[in-house]
């Protein structure tokens, strides 16, 4: 059971391995920590609300010993930022005048906290599974893959099982389905993958602001998983490499035109397009996506619905055109090799038609 201490804000300090920090953050200098939290996680509505109301032990701090009378946090290091910076304001790496006024304007100022202490890290890594994950207070999906992954090490290294009963046993754990831990995961070892080959060069793309559910969400497409080739082995996944960088490209990369695949209901169209050579040459050749999307119907449908666009745009551009001053040489010679090409799809059509007949 745990035991509930009181401690001095000095001897606490920031878990390494929390969750919601991105990955450059961990192992990171106090100053890194707290100017993660300032600019994420809201810390200046925390300092306030302590400032004025004082420390309230609704939900405790949990700590494990880190020696030398030091605690570790694992759970409530927003908290102890915030209580940092009430503490010594000055410490504050960015925005400093405005935690100077949250500061001095403060009523309460907490010297020490009430924590519980527990023996070690592994003792409360499935309590806040359950917390994070399915619980009151979740974390977004980056946060809970990578406490899932460390649950999943966790348990494959003290209770070995296969793969899969593992997984069923931490969705038991923390009240959640087998097919949803495995998904975050996989999803985690995944972009691990991509983190490690430096996000493929991609300008922008770091820890910070990789969207992870854009992938996780992408890979749940049955097209796009056997695109990237994603194999389970002995409960890890292997994809084909190149094809995993080529859809990262794909949805993280901004071009001129902005990213190939611009928002996440995008990709049932990219889903489609995967699966259909004809349509995936087109996309790899940089047409945009929704123009890709036509090559996966059958050419009667894509003929018939082209021709059905076209109309209606030019239809549009006849009910516009009293509004000209005047009709410049550009736009005669548009509307020349569009009657041209127009007089030469019917043509072809009337010929393949007498051509039926004859038969």
């Amino acid at each position: 059971m745990p035991e509930r201490i009181k401690v001095n804000i000095s001897q606490l300090l920031f878990d390494p391995k929390n969750p919601r920090l991105p990955l450059n953050k961990r192992d990171a200098p106090d100053n890194k920590v707290l100017e993660h939290f300032i600019l994420k996680e809201n810390l200046f509505e925390l300092i306030a609300s302590i400032g004025e109301q004082g420390y309230v032990d609704l939900e405790p701090i949990i700590v494990v010993a880190a020696g030398s009378d030091q605690y570790v946090v694992v759970e409530g290091n927003r908290r102890l930022a915030a209580l940092k910076l009430l503490a010594e304001p000055e410490r504050a790496p960015i925005k400093r005048a405005t935690v100077l006024e949250l500061v001095t304007t403060a009523k309460h100022h907490p010297p020490e906290v009430p924590v519980l202490l527990y023996e070690n890290r592994d003792s409360v890594l499935d309590y806040l599974g359950f917390r994070h994950i399915t619980g009151v207070d979740e974390w977004d999906s980056l946060a809970k893959a990578r406490y899932l992954e460390e649950l999943f090490e966790y348990h494959n290294r003290t209770d070995p099982d296969t793969p899969n009963d593992l997984f069923k046993r931490i969705a038991r754990i923390i009240g959640s389905r087998a097919d949803y831990v495995q998904k975050l995961v996989h999803g985690y070892w995944m972009y691990e993958t991509i983190r490690e080959d430096g996000y493929y060069g991609i300008k922008g793309l770091d820890d910070d602001n990789f969207e992870f559910s854009l992938l996780t969400t992408a890979v749940s497409y049955s097209n796009l998983a056997a695109f990237v080739n994603i194999q389970v082995v002995e409960g890890k996944p292997t994809y084909d490499y190149e094809r995993l960088q080529e859809l990262t490209e794909w949805l993280f990369k901004e071009t001129d035109q902005g990213r190939r695949v611009p928002e996440s209901r995008d990709l049932k169209t990219l889903s489609a397009v995967v699966a259909d050579a004809r349509a995936l040459a087109v996309f790899r050749a940089g047409k945009p996506l929704t123009e890709a999307r036509r090559f996966t119907k059958e050419p009667l449908e894509f003929i018939m619905g082209a021709i059905e666009e076209a109309d209606k745009l030019v239809s549009e551009a006849d009910s516009q055109f009293n509004l000209l001053d005047y009709v410049p040489e550009q736009l005669l010679e548009l509307v020349t090799a569009m009657s041209r090409r127009a007089g030469d799809l019917r043509n072809k059509a009337k010929a393949r038609s007498e051509e039926k007949n004859d038969d």
